[in-house]
């Protein structure tokens, strides 16, 4: 889901927010911790902390993890950038209101490609997934299980389209509809084995897509097991 909250300022060390990455150690273990990383030192492979920023573009909280012989890898905090997506994607909804407006009779919809990405960041966010670069070859996502993800999002209420070549790829399929205001939490359609959710797909269009009502598929969501679908995101 994507909150609306507002935004903390950014206090020394950032400490609340690390705290939400490191805990503490009893003393023993924290010894050896410590006589750990001085041997490290000796070998020259010290550890490095993790460095937390605030993006100087976005202003979201990122932590930036030192691996050793690797490269630094980007940690967000999901919260911030939620709560910062929640705020852009509102006022995206305003601007196509206001362009309404002022060209009576004219419609400027979100759809395509722009609805397609909310809608990933939105089940990023609500779910333990994490996005593959765009384009990827039947999924949108990959699972914290392992398992491969497609993500379709609306602000329609008819339905959703999935190509045919979808299930040769994933094996689970999330289904949004999206709310257009930033309070209002997202509709959670289908979570599933992609499988069930197929049963609800029409015939395929000259461009290779079938659509799934999301009537039908909130009635296939009521068969699914839990342990069958994505968990959610613990915060």
């Amino acid at each position: 889901m994507i909150h609306t909250k507002a935004r903390s300022s950014p206090c020394p060390g950032q400490a609340s927010d690390r705290s939400r990455y490191y805990t503490s150690k009893p003393a023993d273990a924290a010894r050896s911790h410590h006589e750990g990383d001085a041997r490290r030192r000796r070998q020259g492979t010290a550890r490095r902390e993790p460095d937390v920023r605030r993006d100087s573009r976005t202003g979201i909280i990122v932590f930036m993890s030192h691996q050793q012989n690797g490269p630094e890898r980007r940690l967000v905090n999901h919260d911030d950038r939620t709560a910062r997506t929640a705020v852009l994607v509102e006022q995206l909804h305003a601007v196509v209101e206001e362009l309404e407006a002022i060209h009576p009779g004219r419609k400027f919809p979100l759809d395509g490609h722009l609805v397609g990405s909310i809608g990933e960041a939105a089940a990023e966010a609500m779910f333990d997934i994490e996005l593959v670069p765009a384009s990827s070859a039947g999924h949108d996502a990959t699972a914290g299980d392992g398992r491969q993800v497609e993500v379709k999002a609306t602000y329609g209420s008819s339905g959703v389209a999935i190509r045919q070549t979808s299930h040769e790829v994933a094996a689970v399929l999330i289904v949004l509809k999206l709310s257009r205001t930033s309070g209002l939490e997202h509709e959670v359609i289908f979570n599933g084995p992609l499988g069930i959710a197929l049963q609800a797909a029409g015939s395929i269009g000259s461009n290779g897509q079938a659509r799934m009502g999301l009537s039908r598929l909130r009635g296939l969501d009521q068969s699914v097991r839990p342990e069958d679908r994505v968990p959610r995101r613990q915060q």
